[in-house]
């Protein structure tokens, strides 16, 4: 009787252990993926648009959104480059480079010729940027 009690007790520890275990598992992944995403840059992006930078002794920073060119932030362009974010396969954003071609630029916006409609131009950055490199996207300001 003494064994059918210390064995029924073995198991139902084993059964505990193996329950605790493998919630202190499933808990360590959450808080390892948390973790290496706090890790990653911080970007804020803008979503760019399409239209023409107006000439307008009165407002510099208006555009005419019935199509058009590309019109991205001026913040974001840096020696005819523009960054910006792509997602991956897995769902997370990359950083991506390309050159552009300015063709009007205001104190707001920089018209380039018209591009894929709707790519994320990277407007700042927590840190320095490589391209490749995996980012959180805090916020699109646009």
């Amino acid at each position: 009787m003494e064994k059918k009690n210390m064995r029924t007790k073995f198991q139902k520890g084993i059964v505990a252990f193996a329950i605790i275990f493998f919630l202190v598992i499933g808990g360590l992944t959450y808080l390892s993926n948390k973790i290496d995403a706090l890790l990653y840059p911080t970007v804020t992006v803008a979503t760019t648009n399409t239209g023409y930078i107006v000439d307008n002794e009165e407002d510099m920073a208006y555009y005419d959104p019935r199509g058009g060119n590309t019109l991205i932030p001026t913040s974001s362009v840096h020696n005819g480059e523009v960054y910006y974010v792509i997602k991956n396969t897995d769902g997370n954003y990359i950083v991506a480079k390309k050159q552009i071609d300015i063709l009007n630029q205001n104190g707001l916006y920089t018209e380039i010729a018209k591009e894929e409609k709707g790519f994320l131009a990277i407007v700042d950055s927590d840190k320095d940027l490589k391209v490749g490199e995996q980012v959180l996207v805090k916020a699109d300001v646009l």
